[in-house]
């Protein structure tokens, strides 16, 4: 992106250099996997915080030096005087690490330019934030600057309850004294380049009648997730995976579901080192048994689909959302844990996993590791994967299930089963590492087949997500301009009367 911009903005060349002098110091081997005392990991994380301050400052400064460059001269504009729009949101969703992104628009027509990171188009859901609209936000629709409308969806809105108290859920509808509400967005966005977004008021409808149409009988609330790609099916009232079915072929992909899902792990404690080294299992079973759904978006053809769910297990907390987006292949999980499981000295290691069985036979196991795809045979050992990792079937052009990460490394496959360890309470060199808040997310993928490119690139749409820039209305940024002209004009007239 900056190569792109260099001659709009100077490349921080310095900066840039000492930030990743940062963080190559926390590639440190005992560092980079948490193996480590106390003192060392929160030292590490200042430098991370550090990085990601310069990474997320100069990605927003080139996102916005584009954004001022777009004409949108043709995007109709009227002034509110009475606006407290601008400027608003700095700080929103800080927590989550995101790119910063306050309001730079006011009125009924806002514009957001839409950017994508990777090397390849890619159409998806951007998220679009906007702040103390003066209309009903069920109102707002989406399109291109041609006018061609786009597949949206209002969040919902949630109060403060113990479940969105998180920072995984932060669309409460206000914010240090503003109103807002965020706006599921369907674009395509060209490789390495960004699509204009105007969201603006929804012609009016016909009034709708004061009774209900819908027949008055009862139904049980809906237990499927469904697109184009995948029909995910859940239990009755919970949110356990009882079937995963591939579009295409028809094909039924998930395993034994009583064996997958979030799973409390107890590892023996042989090794002295046990940072370094995961224990073999003594016990492997579900990660509480009261998993329930508190909140739920089923309906078909929507932008995005959901289920919010939440359980207990020992002294921990999960919450959780599943979410299918429209033309997606993928199930994604964001995942927040308050984990409060400690060590046995001498006797066990609590570890939190989650674990995708398999309905087809695995011919071996695909990884991505530092420079390409590696297959490796099934054992039961954590391996590090980079992001993903891919059960191989026997026929490697049938479709397939990947399990990706955005931030866990370490995959055991075996059996005809993908896990992916998330959370581990070791206690030496470190007695309590991993105790206290944690937000991640990860995404269970149908590949049609198991080409290294396609799940490269399958693995990075579902770890890098578009970035997106509220943008001022081109005729107010003119006004200035004009403005400062005159005054220029101005002040020659005056030289010439001397």
């Amino acid at each position: 992106m900056h190569y792109s911009v260099h001659t709009l903005i100077s490349y921080p060349a310095g900066r840039y250099r000492a930030a990743w002098e940062k963080v190559l110091y926390n590639q440190f081997h005992d560092i980079l996997p948490g193996s480590c005392v106390q003192d060392s990991r929160e030292d590490a994380m200042a430098r991370f915080r550090q990085v990601l301050t310069v990474a997320n400052t100069e990605a927003a400064g080139a996102m916005r030096a584009i954004s001022q460059r777009v004409d949108t001269a043709f995007v109709p504009y009227v002034e509110d005087e009475q606006s407290r729009a601008e400027g608003a949101g700095v700080g929103y969703n800080a927590k989550n690490y995101i790119i910063p992104a306050a309001e730079r628009g006011s009125g009924e027509t806002r514009l957001f330019h839409v950017f994508n990171p990777s090397a390849f188009e890619r159409q998806a859901v951007a998220e679009l934030t906007v702040w103390d609209w003066c209309f009903e936000p069920k109102q707002a629709t989406a399109c291109l600057p041609d006018g061609t409308p786009l597949p949206c969806q209002l969040l919902d809105v949630q109060e403060d309850t113990a479940l969105y108290s998180n920072p995984l859920y932060s669309n409460r509808g206000r914010f240090w004294g503003h109103k807002m509400f965020t706006l599921l967005v369907q674009v395509t966005v060209p490789a390495l380049g960004y699509a204009t977004v105007i969201i603006k008021k929804a012609p009016e409808e016909k009034i709708s009648p004061m009774y209900s149409l819908a027949p008055r009988t009862e139904a049980p609330p809906p237990c499927v997730m469904e697109n184009e790609y995948l029909r995910v099916t859940f239990a009755p009232g919970t949110p356990q995976l009882v079937s995963i079915i591939d579009m295409a072929g028809g094909k039924e992909l998930l395993g034994k579901a009583e064996d997958g899902g979030f799973r409390l792990i107890q590892e023996e404690t042989s090794a002295r080192l046990n940072a370094w080294t995961v224990g073999q299992y003594m016990s492997n079973v579900p990660a509480g048994s009261n998993h329930r759904i508190v909140n739920r978006h089923l309906e078909p053809n929507a932008v995005r689909q959901y289920i919010d769910a939440q359980a207990s297990f020992g002294d921990s907390t999960l919450q959780y959302r599943i979410t299918l987006e429209k033309d997606s292949p993928a199930l994604h999980f964001s995942v927040y844990v308050d984990w409060q499981e400690k060590p046995v000295r001498g006797e066990s290691i609590p570890q939190l996993a989650y674990r995708l069985p398999l309905a087809y036979g695995c011919g071996g196991y695909k990884y991505d590791v530092p420079f390409g795809v590696v297959l490796r045979e099934g054992m039961h050992q954590d391996l590090p994967g980079l992001s993903f990792a891919c059960g191989v079937p026997a026929n490697p052009d049938e479709a397939a299930l990947c399990l990706v990460s955005e931030t866990k490394y370490g995959f055991r496959c075996v059996e005809n089963s993908l896990a992916l360890a998330l959370l581990r309470s070791a206690y030496n060199p470190d007695p309590y590492p991993e105790l206290g808040e944690h937000c991640f997310g990860f995404s269970i993928r149908l590949t049609q087949g198991t080409n290294n490119l396609a799940l490269l690139k399958g693995a990075e749409e579902s770890t890098r997500g578009f970035n997106s820039l509220s943008g001022p209305q081109r005729q107010l940024a003119n006004r200035f301009k004009l403005c400062a002209g005159k005054r220029r004009h101005g002040h020659a007239k005056r030289r010439e009367k001397r």
